[in-house]
């Protein structure tokens, strides 16, 4: 239902990736965020699944904030079946985050209530791009690799506020 029978090339792969892997080239360099990049990777694949999941949707999806149907393969619609795939997603990355920490070094090297919080970032994050897709029709028309990148950098930034929030709600 996509443009591009939903295709995916190099700008897409930039755009779903690109936060993510500069916030591992960050971490790198010393400077790890790894609530940020569980928050980013998150929001790639709530983004994924919930469009993935919402054009199996039998109902006709709805633009935000307004819920007016819209064809399906819209830019920012949404369906009951692909919020449940966002909220899939965003869980399922932090779960694995948190296993493989857990697995690499015996431990998590963040809490299990942060690591929860990034995967409720990233599904935050792909509610956020449908509703600034409604809002802002400009925003619509923009390449679909360039929405991925906003949604993730929002996903990255949403979780990085969130536990910094919750390490200092525990002093």
């Amino acid at each position: 239902a996509e443009r591009g029978d939903g295709a995916r090339g190099a700008r897409r792969v930039v755009g779903k990736g690109g936060v993510a892997a500069a916030l591992g080239v960050a971490a790198a360099l010393g400077h790890a965020h790894d609530a940020a990049f569980v928050g980013a990777v998150a929001a790639a694949l709530a983004d994924t699944m919930g469009t993935e999941m919402g054009t199996l949707s039998r109902t006709e999806p709805r633009s935000l904030p307004f819920f007016r149907k819209v064809p399906h393969g819209t830019p920012g619609a949404v369906s009951l079946r692909g919020l449940w795939g966002a909220l899939i997603g965003g869980i399922l990355v932090a779960v694995v985050a948190r296993s493989a920490w857990i697995w690499i070094g015996g431990r998590a090297p963040v809490a299990r209530d942060v690591v929860f919080a990034c995967g409720a970032a990233g599904f935050a994050a792909s509610v956020a791009e449908s509703l600034i897709v409604g809002l802002a029709p400009a925003v619509k028309r923009a390449p679909g690799w360039v929405r991925n990148l906003a949604t993730t950098a929002i996903g990255a930034t949403l979780a990085h506020i969130a536990a910094d929030a919750i390490r200092s709600a525990r002093g």
